[in-house]
Order: structure tokens, then sequence, then C-alpha cells
């Protein structure tokens, strides 16, 4: 580009900031004309890594102000105006900063662990309201994060996957939903997995008609070779390519094992050496629609850093700076996990066979994207883009490639609204990553971070830099966050001592809570730390199981209380322990512990918001001492839904204003259970042992 160019260029950009352009010191001349205005930042003697073009320029200084890249040249060919802020480059690498393009952001803490890992760009694929606030805030440079890119809530089939999800069943409702997204603020609209065909053909004839992006999951009742030929933008974690290559023969889901039985024993027989990856894929299925994905142009987030969850066996050092009911939760979350050796290698065969099918998507020229899906087990929060990168140079990506995943093709995927970022140029957005070592010599330079760069501000017009000692006190305030939350914890009252029961959802594994007091409201509340196979002798362990007739708690000694057919006698091992008349229209059973929420939940189920209902309850404290019970009438009237910060999403939560014998006594949340089950996890009710995993603050 000629100097005559370059001016025109920068003048055409910056009009409102610079002068002319002549004379042999048009540089300087640009510069200090910029500094009159905003402040300027030189970048002296460093390497620079475009993304775009050539491959690298040595020693080369790089002028920053109102968040855009004003030069970039020589270091001899550069006069740095005085009063800039200079740093120096030398021996260092300047490149763009770091896109995680499935993220779960729901706190501003993981904002900052973004920013702290040199990652300036996330697509969050369940967005709420207030991520629309702190979307604004990052913009306006009064909080510390990335460019926020963000779905709504989930969209999904006729019954929500999660809690707190936009259920979708009849296609015509399909455009009202997407134009209440987009008029919300929302960017695009993420589908999920119990879609039906027809909802996602509607989805996919209103989305084009609106002219608005839909991505997420490919649902499990649409063929990949469907969505492919619809306008789905992105396609996560390479669902529909293990259904399309599965053999028939087959049993089982091998893409849902995690939740099939036959399709885990699969795994383990593959593990075992008693089947083969070939029985189970058909490589020539497998390349068909890899052909067709390449020809299409969509693009694939392959989110290996789930999909490798197998790995994960004890709990990352970098954890410790996520929220704690965040990492607490994963131990739990482990229990879907393969937990055989035959198990763990069948799945580590699976994970390298999708590894390899990554690499072929990558040589017939599809679209590829970086994507964490942090904060699922194991995926912690902004430490984990660097990792995604160098499993997609493992999956056969060239290092330069594997960081245009995560750079460059992010921008490309925006389209106008990427246009100046993910590359180094005069003109672009100021997101910048420093570094001390050289990526391309060694990916674990991702790590090795001097200092982000980020465009704040309206369209972009200033400029953040935060150098080392900044990055590391958000790092540093996020562990004296995590030990004040763990000091509250311990210092709550415990009103029912230490012994509180271990319970569990599906039989597996246990639950330890820990009481909490909120003293904004006055209520009581129970933080949930996880119990561990050592932990569970030393608890009582209640069960809660549902049936037709009610509920039936049993305890660890291998007693159970349950309801008899007629739903109103209580029995213990099967004898009457309270009759029917002695307790005229019960239905359930409350010991006044956690294991009451799933119960309270099946006795409202299918309450509509605004209508009411009645049950009864004994109220035996001691489970083992029902027989002197006591009955209480219960009014439920069921509230608007609320969705509330998770442990794992976003979650949404039902809720009910309770009252008896004509004493409002609060309101019961029930929902919000952890990962895919959303079982009731939530209470806040006068009398109740109240539960309230979802939130600390």
């Amino acid at each position: 580009m000629t100097k005559q160019q370059r001016c025109g260029l920068l003048a055409l950009l910056l009009s409102a900031v610079l002068g002319g352009c002549s004379g042999e010191n048009t540089p300087a001349t640009t510069a200090q004309s910029s500094a009159s205005r905003a402040p300027v930042f030189a970048v002296e003697n460093v390497t620079v890594l475009p993304m775009e073009g050539p491959e690298r320029l040595e020693a080369q200084t790089v002028l920053i102000s109102e968040g855009r890249i004003l030069r970039v040249a020589p270091r001899d060919e550069v006069t740095v105006p005085e009063g800039a802020t200079r740093i120096d480059g030398s021996g260092r690498y300047l490149m763009p900063g770091l896109a995680d393009m499935h993220a779960h952001p729901m706190r501003e803490r993981d904002l900052a662990l973004y920013l702290a890992n040199g990652v300036t760009l996330i697509r969050s694929m369940w967005g709420e309201p207030s991520l629309l606030d702190l979307r604004e805030q990052v913009r306006a440079g009064d909080l510390p994060g990335p460019r926020i890119y963000t779905s709504g809530r989930i969209v999904g089939g006729a019954e929500p996957h999660h809690f707190g999800t936009v259920p979708l069943g009849d296609p015509v409702d399909a455009r009202g939903v997407i134009e209440d997204q987009l008029h919300a603020g929302f960017d695009f609209i993420k589908i999920y997995s119990k879609m039906s065909l027809e909802v996602f053909d509607a989805v996919d004839a209103a989305a084009k008609d609106l002219g608005a992006e839909y991505s997420g999951h490919v649902p499990r009742a649409v063929p990949l070779s469907h969505a492919v030929a619809a306008d789905m933008r992105t396609m996560e974690h390479l669902y529909g390519f293990l259904k399309t290559a599965q053999r028939a023969e087959v049993p089982g889901d091998l893409e849902w094992r995690f939740f099939d039985p036959e399709a885990k024993a699969v795994v383990e027989g593959l593990g075992a050496g008693t089947r083969t990856i070939e029985d189970l894929l058909d490589s020539e299925a497998q390349a068909a629609i890899v052909a067709l994905i390449a020809d299409d142009g969509v693009w694939i987030v392959p989110t290996f850093s789930v999909l490798r969850m197998h790995e994960f066996r004890a709990m990352p050092e970098n954890a410790r700076y996520l929220h704690p009911l965040v990492s607490g939760s994963w131990t739990d979350m482990l229990s879907m996990l393969q937990s055989t050796e035959d198990g763990r290698r069948g799945e580590q065969i699976l994970f390298d066979a999708q590894l390899a099918l990554v690499g072929e998507l990558y040589r017939t020229g599809a679209n590829l994207l970086v994507g964490t899906d942090a904060p699922n087990p194991g995926v912690v929060t902004g430490f984990a883009v660097a990792e995604e990168i160098a499993l997609m140079e493992q999956a056969g990506l060239s290092r330069l490639d594997a960081l245009r995943a995560a750079t460059l093709w992010p921008a490309r995927y925006l389209g106008e609204a990427g246009k100046d970022l993910g590359r180094i140029r005069e003109g672009a957005a100021a997101d910048l990553l420093l570094l001390d070592e050289d990526p391309m010599a060694d990916l674990d330079a991702l790590r090795a971070i001097a200092g982000v760069f980020r465009a704040v501000g309206k369209a972009g017009s200033g400029t953040r830099w935060h150098p080392r000692d900044a990055l590391a006190g958000l790092l540093d305030a996020m562990l004296d966050e995590n030990a004040a939350i763990t000091a509250r914890i311990e210092a709550e009252p415990k009103p029912l001592g230490d012994t509180l029961p271990v319970f569990s959802f599906d039989g597996s594994r246990g639950e330890r809570l820990v009481l909490q007091h909120a003293a904004e409201d006055d209520t009581l509340r129970v933080g949930a730390a996880f119990a561990s196979e050592r932990d569970r002798a030393a608890w009582e362990r209640i069960e809660t199981v549902h049936d037709e007739s009610g509920a039936s708690l049993s305890t660890e000694d291998g007693r159970t209380f349950r309801t008899a057919d007629d739903g109103r006698s209580l029995l213990r091992d099967g004898e009457t322990v309270v009759g029917a008349g002695e307790a005229p229209g019960a239905r359930v059973i409350l010991t006044g512990s956690p294991a009451d929420l799933p119960v309270i939940d099946r006795a409202v189920t299918g309450l509509a918001v605004g209508d009411s209902t009645t049950f009864s309850a004994w109220l035996c404290p001691a489970i083992t001492r029902c027989e002197d019970a006591a009955v209480k009438q219960w009014q439920l009237e069921r509230l608007e839904d609320d969705v509330v910060d998770g442990v794992f999403y976003y979650t949404g939560v039902r809720q009910y204003r309770v009252s008896s014998d004509g004493q409002n006594l609060g309101t019961v949340q029930i929902g919000g259970g952890p990962f895919y089950g959303g079982q009731p996890m939530a209470l806040s009710v006068q009398g109740l042992i109240l539960n309230d995993m979802i939130r600390v603050h």
C-alpha cells in the first residue's frame, strides 16, 4: 500500500480524529492528530501475527487509539507521538484476541475469566436479559470482559429440556418465538435436541423470512442431511454425525450414550476389545455427510473440550477461579460418565474418531470454529480456549489454522459485524493479545499473556489496555470472593446440626447439603456441597422415588415409607402406619428435608399459572417416627416462572405461593436441577428446611 493510499484509508476510517496526510512525516502527524483527542498506545518492536495475509511481520510498531489500529509498520517508519503509552514489544508477539464460540457466561466473573485468558469475543449459547445488561456494561467499558454475541433462551421441543428453556411444540408458534427473542435484543436463536422435524422446518422458514440466524444442536428427530440442506448457521458438538454413521445393527443411541444404557454398554465393549470402531460406524456414510457439509458452508463447532469429558478425573488447578457452586457441581455431573476402565477406553476410541472426523472436515474445506462449552465438568471458563485450539491442531488443522479458528474465522462467521475483528490491519478493532512467547512455535505460548487490548465504547471508540498485573488482579479477586463465600457458608447456623441427609435423585450419588441463612429475607436456604464416596458411609441417605400411587422414601437401613394405592394411606415396609380414615385426602409424605422437593413437585405437576391446588401431607420430621405424623393441608397457587443464575447454564424455576389454614407461608421455587435432569432443587418456604442450590449470594 502506498503512502497516499494509506492516508486515504486512515482519513476514511478516522476522519473525525485525523488531520490531512502529506509529507515525509505523515505517520507522526497522523498519530499526533489522534493523540490530541484520545490516548495513543504504541507497541514497539513487536512481531505481529496478523492471521490474514503474511504469517508474521517482524520488528513492527503498532499504534492504537480510540479502539482502532492506526498504524502497523516497521519500527523505523513510525514516529511514536508525544504522550503515547509505550509498550515494549521486543521478543513479544501481537495477535488478535481469541474467541470462544460456544460459551455459557452467567456472572461478571465469567467475563473477567475470559479476558484474563486473552479471550476478547464470546458467543453465548444461552442468554438472559441479565446477560444483555452485562453486554452493555462491557460495551461501554464499565466492566472488563469480551465482546458478547448471544442467543436468547434455548428453544426446544414441546417439553423443555432444561428448566428455563422455551418450549416449542407447535410449528405455528415458531415465528412468534423468534420475533420475541430478536425484539428483546438477542443476536440469534439457539435450537435444541428435542425439537420435532415439523417445528424445525417452521423455525427454518420463519428465520429465512425474518433474516434471523438459528444455530445449535441438530435435533434428534432431524436427519443431519436435512439440517445441512436447511439454513442452520452453526452445528454444535458434532451432533448428528455419530447418528448418521452408526450402523443399524448397533443397539442404542451412541450420540446420547450418557443417557442410554444400551449404547453405554456398546462403548464398554469397544473399550474391552469385543467391538471395533468399524463395527460401530459406517465410514462411507460419514464421508458422504462430510462432503455435503463442505459444499454447504455451514459452520461446525466441535467443542472437543466437552467431548473428551471422559478424561476428567481430578479437579483442574485453575477450577479454583470458578464460582464454588459451579466447580462443586462437577463431581455430581460425573455420575453420567463412564465409570469403568473399559468404558473410558471406549470413550477415548470414539473421541479419536471424532478428532479424525474434524480433520476430514478441515481437509475438505468445511468451516470450523473454536468453542469450549464451558463450564461443563473439567472445562474451565476462559482457560479452556487454549486447550481447544490445541485439540483443533490435534485433529489435523495446521497450527496457523487452529489459531485462525479462534480469531479470523469467528470474525468471518459474524459477517458484517466481524469485518474489523479477528485480524491485525490498519483500521481494525483493537481487540488484541500480547504474548511473551510465540504461539506459532508452541501453543502453550497462549498462556504467556503480557496484556490484552479491548476496543470499548460507542462503535468501539475507546481503548482499554489490561497489562499482566491487572489481569492477575482480576483472578486474585475471584479467589478472595470464593474464600468469602466459603467462610459465609461455614459460619451459617445449622438448626439440624451437621447430620442432614444425603439424598439422590437418580439413585447413583448422594448430595450433602449445607444450611445457609439469607439475611435479606430472613429465610433459611441450603447451599450444596457434593458427597464423595468417602462421605457416603457417614451420612444417612434418603432417596425419593415417584410412582403412580405417590411417593416413597427409603432409608439406608432398608425401611421404606410410601403412600398406598388409594393415595391416602401411609405404609411402612408394606404395612399401614396411618390409614385413610386417620389422614383424609393425604397424598404425600414430607420429612422436612431436601427429599421433600421432588415430592412437592409431583403433587403440583400440571398446575397452570394462576391455578391453585390443595393437598394434604404427613409431616414426618423423623422418617422413622411417621406413626406420630401430623396431617396438614396446603394450598399452592402457581405463579409466573422465574429464571436465575444456575450451577450450569441459566435455570428456570417454577414458583408457587404457599398457604395453610389461611396463612401465607411464602413461595416455593422448584426447578434448576443439575445438567439435563431438571430435578426440583429450590425451596423458600417458612417452616421447612429450605434448599437453594441455585443462589449463594
